[in-house]
C-alpha cells in the first residue's frame, strides 16, 4: 500500500517537473545556435586551437535538468598538448590559464556573440573567467577547460576546476537510467525547495549539487532507497574505489569533511566535501515527516515566512546586515568572504576572552539575489542585552606562579571554584551595537553597506528570507546538530558551518 503510493506521488509530482519535449528542443536548438556561432567565428578570424564544444551540466547529455529551471553550460574543450608550456608555466604561476581564457573570452567569444547582435553578455569570474549570456530565457554560461585522459586525472588531478567535467557527464550518461534520471529531478527540487541546493543555497555556504544527487541516486537506487538512508549519510562513506569511513577519514583531506561522497572520476575528491550539514540535518527532518506519512505537498512545496519583521518578538533577537554587490566578481567569492566574516563575528559575538558566554546562542544566515546583486546577513542571539560586567576567569589557585602574577596585576581579585576571577567591563553590551561595530570593521571593497538594523528597519525583502530560514531551518535543529558533530567528527570545530 504504502509502496503504491509512493509510485502514485512519484508519477504526480513527474508530471509537473520533468521538462517537455518543446522545451528540450528549444534548449537543443540554442545549444546548436551558440555552438555553430562560436565555431564560425573561430574558424574565419583567429582560428585558436580546440578539441571540441560540448554541452555539459544538467541540460547536457545528463539530461537532468528540471522543467522551466535550466541553466546551459556549453564547454569549449581545449586539447592540454597545444598550451603545454602555458601549463607548465601555471604550475608555479597560474595567472597564465587564467590569462588564456580572458584572452579567449574577449577575443572570441565575446565578438562572436557581438556579431549575431547579443546584447546581454558579461565576463564571469570563478577559478577562471568565463562568459555569461542568456538566450530566448536561457542563462547561458561558455567556460574553457582542458579536455585530459582518464588516467591523467586520477594519477595527477585536475588543471583547472572544471576539467572533471567532461567525465562527471560521462559517467552519469552511462550509468543511470532514464527511471533513475527522473528521480535525481524529484530530488533537485526537493532540495531547491528546502533552501539546501547550489552555490546559491540560503541555509549554508555549501548546498547539495546536482552531481552528488546523480551519484547518490546511483548508489541507492532509487529515491525511496535513498530517503530512507539518508540519516545514515554522515556516517556511511560511499567511495567507489571500496575504502571504508574509517579509512577515508584516516585521509587528512577528508578528515573534516561531515559527508564522504567520492568521485568516481578521482579517488582525491570527496563530492560531498562542500555540502554543509545545516542543510542536511533540515533536508533530514522533511524526509522523516515524508516517509512518516508520505504527503507530495512536503516535496514540492517550499515553507515561507509566517511573520511579519515588525513583530516585537522578531526585533528583541534579530538584527540584519545588508549590503549590495558593486565588483564584477562573482557572487560566490562575495558570498564566501560574508560568510567567513559572518563565522568571525558569530564567535566573537559568543565568546569573552576567556571562554566564557558573551551573547547566548549566537547564529547566522545569509541571503542573497545575484540579480540583483543583493545580500542581507541575518543574526540572531537569545538575549539581545547583556549586563556591562562581567567576571573573567583567571588561572587556577594551585598553579603558583601564574596565580601570583594574576594577583599581583589584579589585587581586588575574587577565588571561585579554584580559580582566580577579575570584574571586567564589556565593550558592548547590546547585540545590534556590536553587531554595526564589529561588521564596519570588516568591510571589504566589493561590497557598499547598505543598512544594519533591527528588522523591522530593514530595506531588502531578502532580509525577511534570511530571518526566515535562520529561524525556521537552522535555530531548531542547532543543538542536535552539535551533538552529531561531535560524534562523526571530534575535532572539527562546532562553530565551522
Amino acid at each position: 500500500m504504502v509502496e503504491k503510493r509512493l509510485e502514485t506521488i512519484r508519477s504526480e509530482i513527474l508530471e509537473k517537473i520533468r521538462p517537455t519535449p518543446e522545451e528540450n528542443e528549444r534548449i537543443s536548438s540554442i545549444i546548436s545556435e551558440i555552438t555553430d556561432i562560436l565555431k564560425k567565428w573561430n574558424d574565419t578570424h583567429e582560428q585558436y586551437p580546440y578539441a571540441f564544444i560540448s554541452p555539459q551540466g544538467s541540460t547536457g547529455i545528463k539530461q537532468s535538468h528540471l522543467r522551466e529551471d535550466s541553466d546551459i553550460d556549453l564547454f569549449i574543450f581545449l586539447d592540454p598538448e597545444d598550451y603545454r608550456d602555458i601549463i607548465n608555466a601555471s604550475q608555479k604561476n597560474r595567472t597564465k590559464i587564467s590569462e588564456l581564457f580572458r584572452k579567449y573570452c574577449d577575443d572570441w567569444v565575446i565578438p562572436a556573440l557581438i556579431e549575431k547582435n547579443f546584447n546581454e553578455f558579461y565576463i564571469a569570474y570563478a577559478e577562471h573567467p568565463y562568459v555569461s549570456s542568456t538566450l530566448h530565457g536561457y542563462d547561458i554560461d561558455i567556460v574553457f577547460s582542458f579536455i585530459l585522459s582518464e588516467e591523467h586525472l586520477q594519477k595527477r588531478g585536475p588543471i583547472t576546476a572544471v576539467d572533471r567535467t567532461f567525465y562527471h557527464s560521462k559517467f552519469i550518461q552511462e550509468n543511470l537510467s532514464l527511471e533513475q534520471i527522473d528521480d535525481v529531478r524529484i530530488l533537485k527540487m526537493f532540495f531547491k525547495n528546502n533552501y539546501s541546493y547550489g552555490d546559491k543555497a540560503p541555509i549554508a555556504r555549501g548546498g547539495f549539487i546536482g552531481y552528488a544527487a546523480e551519484l547518490w541516486i546511483h548508489h541507492f537506487g532509487d529515491i525511496w532507497s535513498y530517503f530512507r538512508n539518508f540519516k545514515t549519510l554522515p556516517y556511511v562513506a560511499i567511495d567507489f574505489f571500496n575504502r571504508s569511513s574509517e579509512n577515508l577519514r584516516e585521509i587528512p583531506r577528508f578528515q573534516n569533511d561531515f559527508l564522504l561522497l567520492i568521485d568516481p572520476t578521482d579517488e582525491n575528491r570527496n563530492v560531498g566535501s562542500s555540502i554543509s550539514e545545516r542543510g542536511w540535518i533540515y533536508c533530514l527532518k522533511q524526509i522523516d515527516k515524508f516517509l512518516n506519512t508520505p504527503d507530495a505537498r512536503i516535496l514540492t512545496q517550499k515553507l515561507l515566512p509566517s511573520f511579519d519583521l515588525s513583530q516585537e518578538e522578531i526585533n528583541q533577537h534579530f538584527v540584519v546586515v545588508e549590503s549590495i554587490q558593486i565588483s564584477d566578481s562573482h557572487y560566490t567569492k562575495i558570498r564566501d568572504k560574508l560568510y567567513s566574516i559572518a563565522e568571525s563575528m558569530r564567535t566573537q559575538a559568543s565568546r569573552e576572552f576567556d571562554q566564557s558566554i558573551r551573547f547566548p546562542d549566537v547564529n547566522y544566515s545569509i541571503y542573497f539575489n545575484p540579480n540583483n546583486k543583493r545580500f542581507s546577513l541575518a543574526f540572531y542571539t537569545s538575549q539581545f542585552q547583556i549586563t556591562q560586567k562581567y567576571l573573567r576567569q583567571g588561572p587556577k589557585e594551585d598553579r603558583t606562579r601564574n596565580f601570583e602574577k594574576f594577583q599581583a596585576k589584579h589585587p581586588d581579585l575574587i577565588i571561585k571554584d579554584g580559580y582566580g576571577y577579575v570584574t571586567e567591563k564589556r565593550k558592548f553590551t547590546n547585540f545590534l551595537e556590536m553587531i554595526r561595530a564589529e561588521f564596519k570593521e570588516r568591510m571589504f571593497k566589493e561590497i557598499e553597506l547598505v543598512n544594519i538594523s533591527l528588522p523591522r528597519a530593514t530595506k531588502y525583502e531578502e532580509s525577511l528570507m534570511a530571518i526566515h530560514v535562520l529561524k525556521e531551518c537552522i535555530l531548531p535543529f542547532q543543538e542536535e546538530l552539535e551533538q552529531i558533530l561531535g560524534n562523526i567528527i571530534p575535532k572539527k570545530s562546532s562553530r565551522k558551518r
